[in-house]
Protein backbone atom coordinates (compact mmCIF):
# COMPACT_ATOMS: atom_id res chain seq x y z
CA UNK A 1 0.00 0.00 0.00
CA UNK A 2 2.94 1.79 0.45
CA UNK A 3 3.68 1.97 -2.87
CA UNK A 4 0.21 2.80 -4.56
CA UNK A 5 -0.98 5.08 -1.41
CA UNK A 6 -4.65 3.56 -1.84
CA UNK A 7 -6.49 0.71 -2.35
CA UNK A 8 -8.16 2.18 -4.99
CA UNK A 9 -4.72 3.35 -6.96
CA UNK A 10 -3.24 -0.09 -6.37
CA UNK A 11 -6.49 -2.08 -7.68
CA UNK A 12 -6.23 -0.08 -10.35
CA UNK A 13 -2.77 -0.57 -11.14
CA UNK A 14 -3.03 -4.33 -10.13
CA UNK A 15 -6.25 -4.75 -12.25
CA UNK A 16 -8.35 -6.32 -9.79
CA UNK A 17 -11.39 -4.56 -7.76
CA UNK A 18 -10.84 -2.66 -4.79
CA UNK A 19 -12.26 -5.48 -2.41
CA UNK A 20 -9.98 -8.44 -3.69
CA UNK A 21 -6.98 -5.62 -2.76
CA UNK A 22 -8.50 -5.16 0.51
CA UNK A 23 -8.72 -9.21 1.08
CA UNK A 24 -5.31 -9.72 0.26
CA UNK A 25 -3.82 -7.03 2.87
CA UNK A 26 -6.07 -8.50 5.46
CA UNK A 27 -4.71 -12.03 4.11
CA UNK A 28 -1.17 -11.09 5.12
CA UNK A 29 -2.09 -10.79 8.79
CA UNK A 30 -3.82 -14.19 8.94
CA UNK A 31 -1.54 -17.03 10.48
CA UNK A 32 0.60 -18.97 8.70
CA UNK A 33 -1.09 -22.16 8.76
CA UNK A 34 -3.90 -20.70 7.70
CA UNK A 35 -2.64 -18.78 5.11
CA UNK A 36 -1.33 -22.80 4.05
CA UNK A 37 -5.09 -23.68 4.16
CA UNK A 38 -6.05 -21.07 1.98
CA UNK A 39 -2.97 -22.07 -0.56
CA UNK A 40 -3.68 -25.38 -0.32
CA UNK A 41 -7.23 -24.44 -1.40
CA UNK A 42 -8.72 -26.42 1.84
CA UNK A 43 -10.34 -22.66 2.82
CA UNK A 44 -11.25 -19.78 0.98
CA UNK A 45 -8.82 -16.43 2.07
CA UNK A 46 -11.94 -14.98 2.94
CA UNK A 47 -12.66 -17.86 5.52
CA UNK A 48 -9.19 -17.77 6.56
CA UNK A 49 -9.76 -14.11 7.57
CA UNK A 50 -12.99 -14.68 9.55
CA UNK A 51 -11.14 -17.42 11.33
CA UNK A 52 -8.78 -14.63 12.93
CA UNK A 53 -11.91 -13.86 14.88
CA UNK A 54 -11.05 -16.93 16.94
CA UNK A 55 -8.00 -18.04 19.45
CA UNK A 56 -5.54 -19.63 17.03
CA UNK A 57 -5.99 -23.13 18.35
CA UNK A 58 -9.76 -22.92 17.58
CA UNK A 59 -9.18 -21.14 14.43
CA UNK A 60 -6.58 -23.98 13.19
CA UNK A 61 -9.39 -26.95 14.39
CA UNK A 62 -12.07 -25.26 13.08
CA UNK A 63 -10.30 -24.83 9.23
CA UNK A 64 -8.60 -28.36 9.08
CA UNK A 65 -12.49 -29.75 10.07
CA UNK A 66 -14.08 -27.16 7.05
CA UNK A 67 -11.45 -28.41 4.50
CA UNK A 68 -13.75 -29.95 1.73
CA UNK A 69 -16.89 -29.41 3.19
CA UNK A 70 -19.36 -27.09 0.83
CA UNK A 71 -18.75 -23.60 1.13
CA UNK A 72 -22.53 -22.94 2.95
CA UNK A 73 -21.61 -25.51 5.11
CA UNK A 74 -18.35 -24.07 5.83
CA UNK A 75 -20.29 -20.50 6.71
CA UNK A 76 -22.10 -22.63 8.89
CA UNK A 77 -19.76 -23.75 11.31
CA UNK A 78 -17.94 -20.48 11.39
CA UNK A 79 -21.61 -18.71 12.31
CA UNK A 80 -21.91 -21.47 15.11
CA UNK A 81 -18.66 -21.97 16.66
CA UNK A 82 -18.87 -17.90 16.80
CA UNK A 83 -22.76 -18.06 18.29
CA UNK A 84 -22.66 -21.41 20.70
CA UNK A 85 -18.52 -21.12 21.80
CA UNK A 86 -18.81 -23.54 24.32
CA UNK A 87 -20.54 -26.25 21.75
CA UNK A 88 -17.99 -28.90 21.46
CA UNK A 89 -16.02 -29.01 17.68
CA UNK A 90 -17.70 -32.37 16.31
CA UNK A 91 -20.92 -30.88 17.62
CA UNK A 92 -20.51 -27.86 15.59
CA UNK A 93 -19.23 -29.91 12.59
CA UNK A 94 -22.62 -32.34 12.86
CA UNK A 95 -24.60 -29.30 12.91
CA UNK A 96 -23.51 -27.19 10.12
CA UNK A 97 -23.78 -30.63 8.35
CA UNK A 98 -27.62 -31.18 8.75
CA UNK A 99 -30.05 -30.08 6.36
CA UNK A 100 -32.13 -27.24 7.62
CA UNK A 101 -35.04 -28.61 6.28
CA UNK A 102 -38.22 -25.79 7.25
CA UNK A 103 -40.83 -25.44 4.48
CA UNK A 104 -43.04 -22.94 4.16
CA UNK A 105 -44.94 -21.53 1.24
CA UNK A 106 -44.26 -18.08 -0.27
CA UNK A 107 -46.85 -16.24 -2.19
CA UNK A 108 -45.53 -14.04 -5.18
CA UNK A 109 -47.54 -11.49 -7.42
CA UNK A 110 -47.17 -13.08 -10.86
CA UNK A 111 -44.99 -10.63 -12.52
CA UNK A 112 -42.57 -11.47 -9.59
CA UNK A 113 -42.88 -15.39 -9.96
CA UNK A 114 -41.95 -14.38 -13.61
CA UNK A 115 -39.09 -13.02 -13.04
CA UNK A 116 -37.85 -15.53 -11.05
CA UNK A 117 -38.28 -18.30 -13.49
CA UNK A 118 -36.61 -16.26 -15.89
CA UNK A 119 -33.47 -15.38 -13.32
CA UNK A 120 -33.87 -19.55 -12.50
CA UNK A 121 -33.65 -20.45 -16.37
CA UNK A 122 -30.44 -17.67 -16.69
CA UNK A 123 -28.58 -19.17 -13.33
CA UNK A 124 -29.55 -22.85 -14.51
CA UNK A 125 -31.53 -24.08 -10.93
CA UNK A 126 -34.50 -24.33 -9.89
CA UNK A 127 -36.54 -21.32 -8.47
CA UNK A 128 -36.78 -22.73 -4.73
CA UNK A 129 -33.05 -22.65 -4.87
CA UNK A 130 -32.53 -19.07 -5.82
CA UNK A 131 -35.30 -17.75 -3.44
CA UNK A 132 -33.20 -19.55 -1.05
CA UNK A 133 -29.82 -18.00 -2.05
CA UNK A 134 -31.44 -14.13 -2.35
CA UNK A 135 -33.15 -14.56 0.87
CA UNK A 136 -30.10 -15.70 2.18
CA UNK A 137 -27.98 -13.13 0.86
CA UNK A 138 -30.21 -10.32 1.96
CA UNK A 139 -30.33 -11.54 5.70
CA UNK A 140 -27.01 -11.45 5.91
CA UNK A 141 -26.44 -8.50 4.56
CA UNK A 142 -28.65 -6.81 6.80
CA UNK A 143 -27.07 -8.86 9.43
CA UNK A 144 -29.53 -11.10 10.66
CA UNK A 145 -27.66 -14.03 9.69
Amino acid sequence: MQYYGTYAAAADALGYSESTVRTWTKFDGVWPELQQLAADKRITSGEAIRLMRFDRDKALAIGEKMAGLRPRVRDRMVYLAQAYPSLALEDVADQAKKPLEIRKSLSFYPIVFEALQQAAGDWKQPVDNLVHDILTEWLQRYGYM
